[in-house]
C-alpha cells in the first residue's frame, strides 16, 4: 500500500478473494474513505497475476491510471481505489518441495522458496532438529525479515501458527509480532526457515510435549518484564541471539519457570555453522554445541 490510511502495509494474497470497501463486512475495510464504495472490489491471486474485479463501485477502480471492471494485474502494476494506492509485488515463483526439480503447482501463484538440497549445511541442521524428542515448535520473529509475513500467509494451511499477541495488538502489530509455530517434519516451511533464516536470528526452535495452546499461554507470560526500577519493557526472548545469552544468566528457579513445558531449545550459535542445544537439568543449564557443517557433537559447556 503506497498511499492511504494504511500506507506501508503489505498484504500477502492467496487463492481466496479479498474484498476492499467502506463496509465493515469487507475483509479490507476503510470506513472513513468517502470515495470508496461499501463493497468496492475484490483481488485474488491467480497463476498469471492478480485478478481484480470492480464490484460496480460508484467512483470506479484504476489500474495503471485506466478504469477497469475486470482485469489481471502483474508485478509492478499500480491499483487505485478511493484514496488507496497499491502496488503489485510478486514473490519468487518456486516449488514448495525441497527438490529443485519439482515444478510449482499450477493452482498456486506464490509458493514457499525452495530449500537447500540434501547434503547442504541447512540439511545438517534439519537432521539435528528432527532427531530431537517431542513435538517440534519454533518462536518466529516476524520483524526479523520482510519475507516472513508472506511465508506465514502461504503456510497457514500446512502449519499451526498463532501470534503471541492478542486482540488489537495481534492485528496492529502483525508485521512485527512473535509467532508460535508447530512444525511437522514434512512441512515445507520448516526447510525454508532453516535455509533462509538460520544464522539471521529469525527463529528459536524447541521441543515440548504440551498442547499448542498451553505452550502459547506459557510464553505469553514473558512478553513484558519488569526492570529493577519498576519499568515494564518488552522482552525479545524469542530471538535466538537473546535466548542464548539470557539462559546462562538464570538461576535454577528462574530456569524452571522459563523452560516450563520446553524439553530442549535448538538455536543458532554465534557462528551460523553452530547448532546450540540447551536443556534444563538438576545441575542447571546443559549446553551442547554441534557443528552444522559436520553434524558432529563438539565439546560443550555446562552452566549452573
Amino acid at each position: 500500500m503506497l498511499e492511504g490510511p494504511q500506507a506501508g502495509r503489505r498484504l500477502p494474497l492467496g487463492t481466496s478473494a479479498v474484498t476492499f470497501g467502506r463496509s465493515p463486512s469487507a475483509m479490507m475495510s476503510f470506513p472513513q474513505d468517502s470515495f470508496m464504495s461499501s463493497m468496492h472490489l475484490t483481488v485474488q491471486a491467480q497463476p498469471n497475476g492478480i485478478l481484480i474485479t470492480d464490484m460496480r463501485s460508484t467512483n470506479g477502480s484504476l489500474l495503471n491510471g485506466q478504469p477497469i471492471t475486470h482485469s489481471v494485474a502483474v508485478d509492478g502494476d499500480i491499483l487505485k481505489i478511493g484514496s488507496l494506492t497499491m502496488k503489485v509485488v510478486a514473490v519468487p515463483m518456486v516449488a514448495t518441495s525441497i527438490s529443485p526439480s519439482q515444478p510449482a503447482a499450477d493452482s498456486a501463484p506464490f509458493h514457499l522458496p525452495v530449500a537447500s538440497p540434501p547434503g547442504s549445511k541447512a540439511d545438517a541442521v534439519l537432521r539435528v532438529l528432527l532427531k530431537t524428542q517431542g513435538t517440534l515448535f519454533c518462536l518466529l520473529d516476524a520483524a526479523s525479515d520482510e519475507m516472513i509475513p508472506a511465508l506465514l500467509q502461504v503456510a497457514r494451511d500446512q502449519v499451526q501458527i498463532e501470534s503471541l499477541y492478542e486482540g488489537n495488538s495481534a492485528k496492529e502489530l502483525a508485521r512485527w509480532a512473535p509467532y508460535l509455530l508447530r512444525l511437522p517434519p514434512e512441512a515445507p516451511l520448516l526447510r525454508v526457515l532453516i535455509d533462509r533464516g538460520w544464522g539471521k536470528g529469525w527463529a528459536s526452535f524447541f521441543t515440548a510435549t504440551a498442547a499448542f495452546e498451553d505452550v502459547r499461554k506459557h510464553f505469553r507470560r514473558f512478553l513484558l518484564v519488569q526492570l529493577e526500577n519498576g519499568k515494564e519493557v518488552f522482552f525479545r526472548f524469542y530471538d535466538p541471539r537473546v535466548l542464548r545469552e539470557f539462559l546462562p544468566t538464570t538461576n535454577s528457579a528462574e530456569l524452571a519457570t522459563f523452560f516450563g513445558p520446553v524439553k530442549e531449545w535448538i538455536v543458532e550459535g554465534e557462528n551460523a555453522d553452530e547448532i546450540m542445544l540447551l536443556r534444563r537439568t538438576t545441575a542447571g543449564l546443559e549446553r551442547r554445541v554441534i557443528s552444522a557443517a559436520s553434524a558432529v557433537i563438539e565439546p560443550g559447556a555446562s552452566a549452573s
